[in-house]
Order: C-alpha cells, then sequence, then structure tokens
C-alpha cells in the first residue's frame, strides 16, 4: 500500500529545487546574456528492489528558454549583441564555449576578451586590436583606425537545446551526443548593444508564489499527518 507520508515528502522535495531555479532566474534579472532556467521533472514508475513494491521516481530535467532579450544600446563599440539565434565563440581554460553575454573588453595585451578574461575567438584565434577608431560590421568584421584586425567567430546549433549549462552565462556542447557549431552567415552583430536578460520578473514571481503556497500546503499535510500517526500510536499503547 502507498505511504501517503511519503508521497508529500517527494513532492515536497520536487519544489524546494524549482523555489532557488527562480531565486536564480530573479537574481540575475540584470545580467547581460542571461537566459532563463526552468526545472522539471519526469515522473517513472520504479520497483523497489527490496520490497518489490511500485514507486513513483522524480527525474529531475533543466530546461534553457533561447528566446532573445531585449537590446540595450551602451555606446561602448566593444558591447556586441546579435541579432540572429548565434553564440560567440569563446576560449576558456577548460576549451571553446559559446554565450550571448557581448559585453566584451580588452585585456592588458589589448586582446578581446569576456569579463572574465576568456579570450573572444575569430576565425582565426583570440583578436587583437591595436588603435582607437574601432568598428565591428553586422557580419562581425573588426577593424581598427581603418585596418581588418579580424573576424569574430560567431556559430549557431541546430539543436542549442542540447547545449549544457556552465556557470555564468556560458554553454559547452558536451555530453554523449554533443550539437555541432557551425558558422552563422547572418550573425546581425549589434556594436554599441548588449542584450539584456530575458527574465520576465512578473511571470517568475507569480510562479515563485504559487510554489511556496504549495510547500505550504504540503507542510501542513505532514504535519498532519505526523500528529495523526501520534494519536494512533498513543491509542495503541493504551490497548
Amino acid at each position: 500500500m502507498p505511504n501517503p507520508m511519503e508521497s508529500i515528502v517527494n513532492a515536497f522535495n520536487t519544489r524546494m529545487p524549482q523555489l532557488d531555479c527562480m531565486a536564480h532566474n530573479i537574481a540575475n534579472i540584470h545580467t547581460p546574456g542571461f537566459k532563463t532556467e526552468r526545472l522539471f521533472y519526469l515522473v517513472e514508475h520504479v520497483e523497489d528492489p527490496f520490497t518489490r513494491e511500485r514507486k513513483l521516481s522524480y527525474i529531475p530535467k533543466t530546461c534553457i528558454d533561447f528566446t532573445p532579450g531585449a537590446m540595450q544600446q551602451t555606446g561602448n563599440p566593444l558591447d556586441m549583441a546579435l541579432q540572429g539565434e548565434g553564440f560567440f565563440a569563446v576560449r576558456s581554460p577548460e576549451g571553446e564555449i559559446y554565450t550571448r553575454r557581448g559585453n566584451f573588453t580588452l585585456n592588458r595585451n589589448n586582446e578581446l576578451v569576456t569579463q572574465e578574461g576568456y579570450y573572444v575567438l575569430g576565425e582565426s584565434g583570440p583578436i587583437t586590436i591595436q588603435g582607437v577608431d574601432i568598428k565591428i560590421g553586422e557580419k562581425g568584421g573588426i577593424s581598427a583606425d581603418g585596418t581588418d584586425v579580424g573576424k569574430l567567430k560567431i556559430v549557431r546549433f541546430k539543436n542549442k537545446e542540447a547545449l549544457s549549462k556552465r556557470q555564468g552565462c556560458y554553454f559547452e556542447n558536451s555530453g554523449e551526443n554533443p550539437p555541432v557549431p557551425e558558422t552563422d552567415p547572418e550573425p546581425g552583430v549589434r556594436s554599441g548593444n548588449v542584450e539584456n536578460s530575458n527574465v520576465q520578473a512578473l511571470r517568475e514571481m507569480i510562479e515563485m508564489i504559487n510554489i511556496q503556497r504549495s510547500i505550504e500546503s504540503y507542510q501542513k499535510v505532514i504535519l498532519t499527518l505526523g500528529d495523526q500517526d501520534k494519536l494512533s500510536t498513543n491509542r495503541l499503547g493504551k490497548l
């Protein structure tokens, strides 16, 4: 016979990570290039190896909403946003990763890097910019003082939902069947702009309130079942 307390506790335990996920989204409302995360659970029936009872198993699955965020003008030519579905390719210590966060800068060697210091990749590797008058075209070509210095490596994925989320606003094509990057022919680079987070604050707050209410309901049910168990135990002791 299914244990009602176990079912309620399992439901309670699935809600807490969802609440943390929404809190993480809200905390990154003002983070350029941040993509909203959604935590779901795949429910499967499994057999307990000891009791042979059928139980529900909750398998967490995180989905990323890749909907583009609104563009914000900054006036800084090293800030870049993409109109298409592409990603900037950058080089981290662990290898090539991808991002929509285009608030780039120059390091002390005049190399184009992310805020974390990762190299922003061009078609031939890292890009060095020497000059004052920096211009970046819609297809990613970069010039400084009228001299071409490189072209941004901007890629897209046919199945970007298969990308793995990394810390920050970065993604990697890892796993058993990693998606293959291909050059984005029409990236629509907008220099002097950044792509804002696509988090919808009102929606996140409403869903967070709903989850908090369901958690409170589960807590009340758990307390009620616990009181009933104590009452039953006391009555049995008096028989």
